[in-house]
């Protein structure tokens, strides 16, 4: 069981009339370094409790519009409320608007963008997990050239295109994706041999038997 990081945020909530007001104080565990923006949390979560007085367990936002993936809330008299809270872990940006996460959710979180190192996924939201694994597929062949990707995009016609930081662009076909991931191992290969990687613009790998390669016009010079 993972050890919970605390964060002891505390807000007063009033239950009763005004002749007999109850102070609580509420205060939030998070299973990982919190995500959140942590005041707009607890205002939304302070809400939901004032609402259900009798049953505290399982006050779960929509998850489309929040980093909260879920959290209960317990009671613990006299004026005390603990919250355990577990988000979204993103794995990928998608379509520039929103997270894959960990749990397989497309999430767009209202709260202001938060700046995260992680590739961008673009396509259909059921193929997002493929996506994410041939980018991943990808990327342990690029490290060797040093690039980094930033985004890969899966077209309607059936191809994906991935583009690192640096420009360069790799085209493949889903169907045949495997047997040219082989041949984009064989190129980098033969290309760190050559020394031309660094004038590298565009791959594609959609061809029956080979590839095609267009350089920089440095290189050409």
């Amino acid at each position: 069981m993972k050890k919970l990081n605390r964060f002891p945020l505390i807000f007063l909530l009033f239950y009763g009339c005004s002749s007999s007001i109850e102070d609580i104080n509420l205060t939030l565990f998070f299973d990982h370094t919190a995500i959140s923006n942590q005041e707009i949390l607890i205002t939304k979560i302070s809400k939901l409790i004032s609402e259900e007085k009798e049953n505290l367990i399982n006050l779960s936002p929509s998850y489309k519009k929040s980093w909260v993936y879920e959290f209960s809330a317990i009671k613990k008299w006299p004026n005390e409320v603990e919250v355990r809270v577990k988000e979204h872990q993103p794995l990928a940006k998608w379509k520039d608007k929103g997270f894959l996460t960990h749990s397989g959710h497309i999430i767009f979180p209202e709260e202001p963008f938060i700046e995260m190192d992680l590739i961008n996924l673009e396509g259909r939201e059921d193929q997002s997990f493929v996506l994410l694994d041939n980018s991943r597929r990808i990327q342990s062949q690029l490290y060797r050239l040093g690039e980094i990707l930033e985004e890969v995009k899966l077209k309607q016609s059936g191809y994906f295109e991935a583009v690192t930081l640096s420009g360069m662009k790799l085209i493949f076909d889903q169907e045949n994706f495997r047997d040219q991931l082989e041949r984009l191992e064989s190129f980098i290969s033969f290309e760190l041999v050559s020394g031309r990687n660094n004038y590298i613009q565009t791959v594609d790998f959609r061809y029956m038997n080979g590839i095609s390669v267009l350089f920089s016009q440095k290189e050409e010079a």
